[in-house]
């Protein structure tokens, strides 16, 4: 504790307001700068106010200095907002416990108006909320755009809908604790949704899952909606109609409610998805043929060149195989063309079953068909034509709505880049010239363009070797 005469004159020229009060909270000095501070005009009136008159502090009591008294000479700072004479801020307080010759204790207060300091901390912690929350926005925004983008890719690359439904919730389960997603159509009457795919852990029951379908079916049929019970399960979906203007849904299942957040996520999600399931499906139909399913003519084309000129980058062989229907009018004109329809439409799927999945069938027009065979030689692509001629030999047509079963045979014609052909022009010209050759020699075989080079061969060799009679 320490104990000495304070001398006043020490504190006029400090430029901080100073002021020396007794217990009772009245001044005893100030110098001029606590004066201006508080703009009293008056320095005599001060010394008849209490401290608590002269600075009103809001949320603070000045009793709470008393406990300073026991503690001399302990320095205490706080920063506190007051309201004084024709003025608001915040003043920041500094205390000292004196003991004066008297016995008495005194306070001495240095204040120090620290308003522009705490405005611009004020803007400068707003400023910083703000740029947090920006960056918060952005990176929940960048982070929504690359899930898309990761999705959307997957999605453009699967053409089975259960497994991009997979890929989907392997993506999203990591962020919204999934249990489950459906995938589901609804038909022509647009009240029966039938469920297309479903993607769920192996703990859930997918039969009782899809046997919720039909309980949904009055929620589904309303809007998109969230957070419906059904059984055990909280469940959102998300609308939308087709190119065909029928509904689908992507119907979401989780054992917790949704929050907002995943909402959105959900329909930032479902909204770009269904544009690219839209696309991808019209881009499928637009290579497709209808009536076989198989890539159309044009398609074909394009795949040709393509897959072509790669082979060529890579330095390897490619087949392609033209086959025709043999007699194939004469189904038309026998049976019909419903009946003729249904010939090509097994053709197709026996075409399918057949080929790789690196190969690509198509339907060249009428009742032929074209597959480009991938990295291929020469004795592979004989043998290749020769199990398809068999296979379509050895087919059972079953005509819904006739007895008898009808057979049919094929007649094919091959040819390999680049043992044959350097483009693709070339390269349909000479499968060409085989084929027509098959059909020629009496049909239901496959020749391949080597065959037909080589017979060209040994004819002229064996033109040169015969010698003209003798006249």
């Amino acid at each position: 504790m320490v104990k000495f005469e304070i001398q006043p004159e020490l504190f006029d020229n400090f430029i901080d307001a100073i002021c020396i009060m007794n217990e009772e909270f009245f001044p005893v000095y100030f110098n001029s700068g606590f004066a201006t501070m508080l703009n009293e005009s008056s320095m005599k009136q001060m010394y008849k106010k209490r401290i608590y008159d002269l600075i009103q502090l809001d949320g603070f009591e000045w009793n709470d200095l008393k406990p300073g008294f026991l503690t001399p000479l302990e320095s205490k700072i706080r920063e506190i907002k007051f309201n004084a004479k024709n003025r608001n801020g915040q003043l920041q307080i500094t205390w000292q416990s004196i003991q004066a010759s008297d016995g008495k204790y005194q306070i001495i207060l240095y204040l120090k108006d620290v308003s522009l300091e705490s405005e611009l901390a004020r803007k400068y912690h707003e400023q910083l909320t703000q740029k947090n929350e920006t960056l918060s926005t952005l990176d929940e925004h960048l982070f929504k755009n690359y899930l898309i983008k990761d999705v959307l890719e997957k999605v453009s690359r699967e053409d089975d809908p259960i497994v991009m439904l997979r890929h989907l919730f392997r993506d999203l389960s990591r962020f919204l604790q999934l249990d489950c997603i459906m995938y589901l159509r609804e038909g022509e009457n647009q009240v029966s949704p039938t469920l297309k795919a479903y993607s769920g852990p192996p703990h859930m029951d997918e039969a009782l899952v899809k046997g919720n379908v039909k309980t949904m079916i009055p929620n589904l049929l309303l809007a998109n909606l969230s957070n419906f019970k059904i059984g055990n399960l909280n469940w959102s979906s998300f609308r939308y109609k087709d190119d065909a203007d029928q509904y689908r849904h992507f119907v979401f299942g989780k054992s917790s409610r949704f929050l907002k957040r995943e909402e959105d996520l959900i329909e930032s999600i479902c909204e770009p998805l269904s544009f690219a399931l839209d696309n991808r499906e019209l881009f499928k139909k637009a290579i497709t043929d209808e009536m076989t399913d198989l890539y159309n003519y044009r398609y074909f084309k394009l795949r040709l060149h393509k897959e072509l000129y790669g082979h060529e980058a890579a330095n390897k062989k490619m087949g392609l195989l033209i086959l025709d229907i043999d007699h194939f009018k004469k189904v038309n004109d026998t049976y019909g063309h419903l009946v003729g329809d249904f010939v090509l439409k097994e053709v197709a799927i026996c075409l399918k079953k057949f080929c790789r999945n690196t190969d690509i069938p198509a339907r060249y027009g009428g009742e032929e068909f074209a597959i480009i065979v991938d990295n291929i030689d020469k004795g592979y692509s004989l043998e290749i034509g020769e199990r398809l001629r068999q296979a379509i030999e050895n087919l059972e047509i079953k005509v819904p709505g006739m007895d008898q079963t009808l057979q049919i045979t094929a007649s094919i014609g091959m040819s390999v880049y680049p043992n044959h052909a350097k483009n693709p022009t070339d390269l349909i010209r000479a499968a060409d010239q085989c084929l027509y050759e098959a059909k020629n020699r009496g049909r239901n075989m496959c020749i391949l363009s080597e065959q037909l080079a080589d017979e060209k061969t040994t004819d002229t060799k064996s033109s040169r070797g015969t010698k003209p009679s003798a006249a």
